[in-house]
């Protein structure tokens, strides 16, 4: 009988996936990474260190739930239309490192490592993603897992998701049985010319279902003004920001990471005495933070265009096990010129409720849905994103819950957002089992005292601190 041909199998990449692989370039690596720390004991091996090969197993076992970990990047001939194909080669000891920081462990040498790891960038040609057990933490104490995802494989929220694959909610240290992988056959590159000239012919069709079905709206016209002026509110911001030290020149290779640490529950505590949303606290803070960091470096404040660049969360319930990215994005000027704290946050709170109201992130997604049908637009709006903003600042909510690897205990998680071309400095946000956790990650030589903005985020929470002092003082 003849032999059957091998089904092949391949998944083209959306438009807000493949904005991250158009911003890429030889400086600016979009790969997210993270790390955690965890407490060794339970899982420490006869030598004193962590028993690598049941570490091992787990990845192996977690990696069937997560099948875009065993992907890689296929292009498509004419158009070079990423797609995902599975890695018939695929190598878990090519990602899964492990490596020992050298007595005594300190914060800093893990500092200096993790800022090595992050300015490396990933191998296209396998999946794109690496995991690093860091062991001899704190004299041995604890170790830490860090991991590089690219951008175009994970946002926010499917980051969360994917990492609690990998934990539990209990301290046991069951692994579950893995399956072994059978990857399915790659399409040729006939498969991928008919499947993309398919695409352009199909598109067409598309676009008029898209405006059959806008016009069968109750009220198209009304829908078509929104839309317009998404558009405009969006465009609002083409124009490039102010350059600033740490903003709107090119970033070179290498980084410096930080991070700290602040007890949620005290935050919570103050934005409801405050009357704001713990999103507006998180971003008076920042902007407190970036107002003496300027202006220690010597920056005039007065009338500074400086603006963050925030990812709005749209992904829905259906979403929640797939990858990929389901996020739009807010931009907001800083009020940097305004030197008192109260003052900064209601500025945040009318630039935010006024961000509710409009439409600012609709027009992002219909710029993503137009790159859909014609992707040069994806490298002309990478292009112009490079000058919009001056930093990223993110905010994930995590597990409230305490969460534990093969039994050991994560301690912190923190989150290391990448840099965009021109952008120096990125801030990222993850609350975990009551305590919010900061990442920091900079460009080496334009942020050379990261340390410093960490100090900065620091006075920049006590000063709102200070606000409750009069209403505290006069209740004793």
């Amino acid at each position: 009988m003849p032999q059957e041909k091998p089904q092949t199998s391949f998944e083209p990449l959306q438009a807000m996936d493949r904005q991250f692989l158009a911003m890429e370039d030889e400086n600016a690596h979009m790969h997210v990474t993270g790390f955690t720390l965890y407490e060794l004991e339970p899982l420490r091996s006869e030598a004193g260190g962590v028993d690598f090969p049941a570490f091992r197993q787990a990845i192996v076992a977690a990696l069937d739930r997560i099948p875009i970990y065993r992907k890689k990047l296929a292009y498509t001939p004419i158009e070079r239309h990423p797609v995902w194909v599975d890695d018939s080669e695929f190598n878990l000891d090519f990602h899964l490192r492990r490596v020992s920081l050298p007595p005594p462990g300190s914060r800093d040498q893990l500092a200096e490592l993790a800022s090595w790891l992050v300015g490396q960038p990933l191998d296209h040609a396998r999946p794109l993603w690496e995991m690093w057990l860091i062991e001899g933490i704190e004299d041995g104490k604890h170790f830490a897992v860090l991991s590089k995802m690219h951008h175009c494989m994970i946002d926010g929220g499917s980051g969360m998701n994917l990492m609690q694959l990998l934990l539990r909610t209990r301290p046991d240290r069951k692994i579950p049985a893995s399956r072994p992988f059978e990857p399915r056959a790659a399409p040729s590159r006939a498969e991928l010319a008919a499947y993309e000239l398919g695409r352009r012919l199909r598109s067409p069709l598309r676009v008029l279902g898209g405006l059959r079905g806008f016009a069968a709206r109750p009220s198209p016209l009304g829908a078509l003004w929104e839309r317009l002026g998404a558009l405009g509110e969006l465009l609002q911001n083409v124009l490039p920001a102010s350059k600033t030290p740490i903003s709107g020149v090119p970033i070179g290779p290498h980084r410096r990471v930080d991070w700290l640490e602040m007890p949620f529950d005290e935050l919570t505590k103050l934005r409801r005495e405050l009357g704001c949303t713990l999103n507006d606290l998180m971003l008076t803070i920042v902007t407190g933070a970036v107002q003496r960091y300027l202006g220690r470096r010597g920056v005039s404040l007065s009338g500074l265009d400086f603006r963050i660049s925030i990812p709005v969360n749209v992904r829905r319930a259906s979403d929640d096990r797939d990858s990929g990215n389901r996020v739009s994005t807010w931009i907001i000027p800083l009020p940097l010129d305004e030197p008192d704290p109260r003052a900064q946050l209601e500025a945040i709170q009318r630039r935010t409720r006024a961000l509710k109201k409009s439409n600012q992130a609709l027009g992002f997604e219909l710029v993503m849905a137009a790159a859909e049908e014609m992707p040069a637009l994806l490298s002309l709006w990478s292009w112009g994103v490079s000058g919009q903003v001056s930093m990223i600042v993110s905010n994930v909510p995590g597990p409230p819950i305490p969460l534990y690897m093969l039994g050991c205990r994560a301690v912190s998680m923190h989150p290391l957002p990448p840099l965009v071309p021109g952008v120096g400095l990125a801030v990222a946000l993850l609350s975990y089992n009551g305590t919010l956790c900061w990442g920091f990650q900079a460009d080496y030589d334009l942020v050379p005292d990261l340390s410093r903005f960490s100090d900065d985020v620091v006075d920049a929470h006590h000063a709102l601190e200070a606000l409750r002092a009069p209403a505290d003082a006069n209740a004793s």
